[in-house]
């Protein structure tokens, strides 16, 4: 190893931004989680897959009626 070459540090992507917001300069961070979009009217990926097996069932069921 070279004299004054670094070795690569892995650095929790949280750590530089805790240390961000206890400098008290009031900089916001906003979190946001699924429930945002939820709110916002986005359906869940648990919603999306009901309605896709609604609509493979539906299909399918029209199929079988033929």
């Amino acid at each position: 190893m070279e004299v004054g070459s670094a070795m690569p540090v892995n650095i929790n992507p949280i750590f530089p931004l805790s240390y961000n917001l206890a400098d008290g300069k009031k900089k916001y961070v906003l979190f946001c989680g699924a429930g945002v979009s939820k709110d916002a009217g986005i359906p869940t990926g648990w919603e999306i897959l009901l309605e896709t097996v609604r609509h493979i069932r539906t299909q399918k069921e029209g199929e079988n009626k033929e």
